[in-house]
């Protein structure tokens, strides 16, 4: 009787990993190393998937920003930062990192903006 119950409750462990799995895969492949995701081919493709959620970490935003911005994918590394200003609108940092990926893609006007904001807020004169 003892074992049957331990099949059981290990049948209904591996259904559950298994159904975790394939719920949260894409999140799961951009746990992997920071080089192994720099030379992924499909790691556009997977970020794009994580993106379409409406809730995704901060942690793995941080991670998608930093990846796309080692692979020179601005547009990701953009997308990624801006989702995290989004939420977090007085992070200083981020607002920074946001800055200097649009001056990197050429939309100096844009980046000029924030740099000003920033600027604005740190010596308590608004712009």
């Amino acid at each position: 009787m003892k074992y049957r119950w331990l099949g059981v409750i290990s049948i209904l462990i591996l259904v559950e990993a298994g159904f975790f799995y394939l719920r949260h895969s894409e999140i799961i492949q951009l746990s992997r190393s920071v080089d192994a995701l720099t030379s992924d081919p499909a790691f556009e493709h997977t970020v794009r998937a994580v993106l379409e959620r409406d809730q995704v970490s901060r942690r793995m935003l941080e991670r998608i920003a930093d990846v796309a911005g080692r692979r020179q994918d601005h547009e990701l590394q953009l997308t990624a930062l801006d989702r995290i200003v989004q939420r977090a609108p007085d992070d200083r940092e981020a607002q920074l990192r946001r800055a200097d990926t649009l001056r990197t893609m050429g939309r100096l006007h844009e980046a000029e903006l924030v740099y000003k904001t920033l600027a604005g807020d740190s010596t308590g004169v608004q712009p």
